[in-house]
């Protein structure tokens, strides 16, 4: 029971910062059946690049954003209630792979200055869930417990990113 609640806590931070997308997903950089951790392929710096407009790098993140947040809500439903590993690591996979083609979007948004160096942060605490996601497999069902509170304290700070990305877009918190 307690691992359950456990669970539902993690559930609900693990929105990772990137909800309210109303548009569609970039296509995906992971190979479907792809073994191994799912992670971004670069990390964004906050060098500026070629400087896209704030509404054109809003438009992005909630562009990809809309396929880490249909992920999050398959996530959700897959494992509530789940009280064994085997129950949540194929759905971690696939959230995983959601989360990391979400990054690779963020990474590729051409934003600058102070925006690129939130992204990078967003993308650093998304690594970590990615990261607590993948090793889902790993874990025993006497501790799933544990592995759900690590896996919700590394989501709320992804979402504290998230949300950091938000304001400088000047999108709503979610």
């Amino acid at each position: 029971m307690k691992a359950r609640r456990i669970i539902m806590m993690g559930l609900s931070l693990l929105a990772v910062g990137c909800s309210g997308a109303t548009t569609t997903a970039n296509p995906s950089t992971t190979a479907p059946g792809a073994t191994g951790p799912a992670v971004p392929t670069a990390v964004p710096t906050a060098v500026p690049t070629a400087g896209a407009s704030a509404s054109s790098v809003a438009h992005q993140y909630q562009t990809a954003a809309i396929g880490a947040d249909a992920a999050y809500l398959r996530w959700r439903a897959s494992v509530t209630g789940a009280t064994k590993v085997s129950q949540v690591t194929g759905p971690a996979a696939t959230y995983a792979a959601a989360m990391t083609k979400f990054d690779n979007a963020m990474v590729g948004l051409g934003a600058t200055g102070k925006v690129a160096t939130d992204i990078a942060a967003l993308v650093r605490a998304d690594q970590v869930v990615i990261g607590d996601l993948n090793s889902a497999s790993s874990q025993t069902d006497s501790g799933l417990s544990k592995w759900a509170a690590q896996l919700s304290a590394d989501g709320a700070k992804a979402i504290q990113a998230g949300q950091v990305v938000r304001a400088d877009l000047g999108l709503p918190p979610v």
